[in-house]
């Protein structure tokens, strides 16, 4: 049944005489500021931080609190306020796998680790990261990275101790990508009386870097833009595109370097015009 107890004090001698020196034992719930718990403990009150539920020790090893499930697949969980003879060190909340150890800590300086133990700065993750929303970095910079895969990107030079930057060029009418080469236009073509080079994609070497950026933009000759410089002289030059192939056209032959732009296969996500 339910026992309610409105003494304003009651010693555990009183109250725990039939139960074994002060070990209280309740085939119910119990309810503290509430006669009618619904859970096998409910405490109902206004609490701040100094007359909330208190778990106390003076001891080096610290003071916590144990959630576990004994189901198929349950597992055993700790949150600690660590003390000095804890591996993370006295004066942290831990967050503890039973079976690994540490997931999560905060240290002294409000520091947050997961992953590690020892977190440097406010946020500090052993691992990999997602973050499905925006990002803001309020101006400052992002350092350290590997590789990042961004719409613009500005590398950092130190030349003599100096730092500079450099910008990536945004485009209009959607993200493109780019690639430059130079080929000899050595192969006469007698109906047309010029020098040609063909770039057939269907032959390009897996890997390289025409096949990659083939590989990445929609590719079509409304889609295409390409520029063709000659190399020592003066010659003209024209270009086409036929099915899966850039074909370069000369009055003479020359080398020349080419530059390829086109629009990545996302690019319609991505409008010049993002709204009102």
């Amino acid at each position: 049944g339910t026992v309610t107890v409105t003494a304003g004090n009651v010693s555990s001698g009183q109250f725990g005489a039939n139960t074994g020196g002060g070990i209280f034992s309740f085939p119910g719930n119990v309810g503290i500021g509430d006669i009618t718990p619904d859970g096998l403990l409910d405490i109902e009150g206004s609490f701040d931080y100094n007359n909330g539920l208190k778990v106390q020790s003076s001891g080096t090893g610290g003071s916590g609190i144990m959630l576990k499930n004994t189901s198929a697949g349950g597992k055993e969980f700790y949150i600690f306020s660590t003390g000095s003879a804890n591996g993370e060190g006295a004066g942290k909340l831990a967050f503890l796998d039973a079976a690994v150890g540490t997931r999560m800590l905060i240290d002294g300086n409000g520091n947050v680790g997961i992953g590690t133990t020892s977190p440097s700065v406010k946020l500090d993750v052993n691992g990999s990261a997602r973050i499905s929303g925006n990002l803001d970095m309020n101006g400052n910079n992002i350092s350290g990275v590997n590789k990042l895969t961004v719409t613009t990107i500005d590398p950092e030079y130190t030349f003599d101790g100096k730092k500079y930057a450099t910008y990536v060029a945004s485009f209009a009418g959607g993200v493109k990508e780019e690639t430059t080469g130079k080929i000899k236009l050595t192969t006469y073509n007698k109906q047309q009386t010029d020098y040609e080079y063909t770039i057939d994609f269907d032959k390009i070497d897996e890997g390289s870097d025409l096949w990659l950026w083939r590989k990445v933009i929609d590719f079509s000759k409304d889609n295409i833009e390409v520029l063709a410089t000659p190399y020592g002289e003066l010659a003209m030059i024209a270009y086409q595109i036929e099915g899966n192939k850039i074909i370069f056209k000369s009055d003479k032959a020359v080398e020349i370097s080419y530059r390829l732009t086109g629009r990545r296969n996302d690019w319609r996500d991505w409008p010049t015009q993002l709204g009102k």
